[in-house]
């Protein structure tokens, strides 16, 4: 059976209106330069520029209950044209009884990026967004 274009659009708005929120209020993405020790973010932004050779940022992921897996996937889309381009995915080690995690990303591209942090079960932990302009 086909879905009529804006038959998709409502089945997304609605998926999103549910999963959002239950995400939302558990979690914080943060893009920034450095990362401290216990946690803490330096120099956040969500814009921020890149070298035309890449540039990397860490990525911070805080959560409100322990992460529970030793390992979170990130996958990163690409924003072009109104679509989601699959970019990468990142294994990311963690300890089952962390709050927060922060790990290195290397950009290549300018554009928004959306990344998506599941658990070793495909549980969605995150979302988090982040726009690049090369300089």
């Amino acid at each position: 059976m086909k879905m009529h274009t804006a038959t998709k659009r409502i089945v997304m708005l609605a998926l999103m209106l549910i999963i959002l929120p239950m995400v939302a209020f558990s979690q914080q993405v943060v893009f920034c330069e450095q990362v401290t020790a216990d946690g803490k973010p330096i120099n956040a932004s969500d814009y921020f520029s890149i070298k035309r050779d890449g540039g990397f940022l860490q990525v911070l992921v805080t959560l409100q209950q322990p992460v529970n897996t030793d390992r979170v996937r990130a996958d990163l889309f690409r924003r072009e044209k109104g679509k989601s381009i699959f970019e990468n995915t990142i294994f990311i080690p963690t300890d089952p009884s962390y709050r927060w995690f922060a790990h290195r990303i290397t950009f290549y591209q300018e554009g928004q990026y959306e990344i998506f942090f599941y658990d070793q079960h495909e549980k969605l932990l995150a979302i988090g967004g982040i726009r690049l302009q090369v300089r």
